[in-house]
């Protein structure tokens, strides 16, 4: 009964003031925390001691405040009820074993203090008579790495790759992202001309000098091995297609199931194959547009400077709260309930929102609240 009376005695201590929101940071004395321990407490963060063992029946459930919580590996049981309640973008510290295998299949967001690794790939085609001259991606690729890095979460090793060929591209991608585990997060951002295979109608990447381009399937043979997450951001015309190569327009239903079979197909290697599992350290992709349309730039003003951008990607940074036109830090203007993290499904509302109406962002999972892809921690 030692660990019951642990947790009695602390939720009493915290419940004083429910309004404080403080740091919970629990003696190193008990081996559990008991059912309902700390359900409805208002701290934002947790740390766990090394000596628990397991949480209980809706042991932190209804903490609206709660944000982060340090699991000790060790721990081997966790309710399926622990964090009812909780914010969907919770964030489960921990350095594997149990803890990182439940939030994967819970499906909250999971770190263990890994590593963050960031290519973006800028097409502007100069010099290259087979491509129009793109004169918004420049400034694109700066505004990614410099929006990435304003992150303390998704700073980490920044690569911008100008002008690359088709073969140096698929190199860069085992080599930039190698020794990625299971908590790094491998984030490729591609820049450029989007092509349709007239022959099987599938989604192409133009590379500098290449009239070949590069597939969903080579991509994926590219990132074999690499694990973690791989967040994939493609701002190129027909980029939907590396998604579903569907051309016609799609209800909510048969864009769901081409979701799911491009999943099936094109993660299988790094991942199960329910949808329940479909965020175990697999892909995570937003595109500028659908198979069947083309993503556009423009000139951005901003005070008295003006720029060539993309309008996914002007849009993108400038949720995640960078101007790439003044090249300022801005408000993270994604982050739409004001928690100081931008989920994937944040920002792809945001930036959907203000795309012409001849641009349909495509993203998959749809709907993912829970992974808090820009995070400062």
């Amino acid at each position: 009964m030692k660990h019951l009376i642990l947790a009695i005695t602390i939720l009493y201590i915290f419940t004083l003031a429910p309004s404080a929101r403080a740091e919970a940071v629990l003696p190193g004395c008990a081996d559990c925390v008991g059912d309902s321990a700390f359900e409805g407490c208002s701290f934002e963060s947790v740390v766990l001691p090394e000596s628990i063992r397991s949480l209980g029946v809706r042991a932190f459930a209804d903490n609206a405040y709660l944000e982060k919580i340090v699991i000790p590996s060790a721990v081997t049981f966790i309710d399926p009820s622990a964090f009812d309640g909780c914010p969907r973008d919770l964030l489960i510290v921990t350095d594997g074993g149990h803890p990182l295998s439940w939030a994967i299949g819970n499906v909250f967001d999971y770190s263990d203090g890994g590593h963050a690794r960031v290519l973006v790939a800028v097409e502007t085609y100069e010099g290259d008579d087979s491509r129009q001259t793109l004169y918004g991606t420049a400034n694109d690729g700066a505004g990614y790495a410099s929006m990435f890095a304003g992150f303390t979460r998704t700073s980490g090793d920044i690569t911008l790759a100008e002008n690359p060929g088709r073969e140096e591209l698929l190199s860069l991608i085992p080599t930039t992202f190698a020794g990625a585990g299971d908590c790094d997060i491998s984030v490729f951002v591609f820049l450029g001309h989007g092509l349709r295979d007239t022959d099987s109608g599938t989604s192409l990447l133009a590379a500098y000098c290449d009239t070949e381009g590069i597939s969903a399937s080579q991509l994926q043979a590219a990132f074999a091995g690499v694990g973690g997450r791989k967040v994939i951001i493609v701002d190129a015309c027909y980029s939907g297609g590396l998604i579903t190569d569907e051309t016609e327009p799609q209800s909510e239903e048969e864009a769901l199931r081409a979701a799911e079979a491009f999943a099936r197909d094109f993660t299988a290697p790094f991942m199960f194959r329910s949808r329940s599992a479909l965020t175990t350290g697999g892909y995570y992709i937003i595109t500028a547009c659908s198979a069947n349309q083309q993503s556009y730039e423009t000139v951005f003003t901003s005070g008295d400077v003006s720029a060539d951008a993309g309008f996914f990607s002007y849009y993108f940074n400038l949720g995640c709260g960078w101007n790439e036109v003044s090249q300022t830090a801005d408000s993270l203007r994604a982050d739409l309930n004001q928690n100081g993290i931008v989920t994937l499904d944040e920002i792809a509302v945001y930036t959907s929102g203000r795309l012409p109406s001849l641009q349909t962002l495509t993203v998959y999972p749809a709907g993912a609240d829970w992974f808090g892809l820009f995070r400062n921690d």
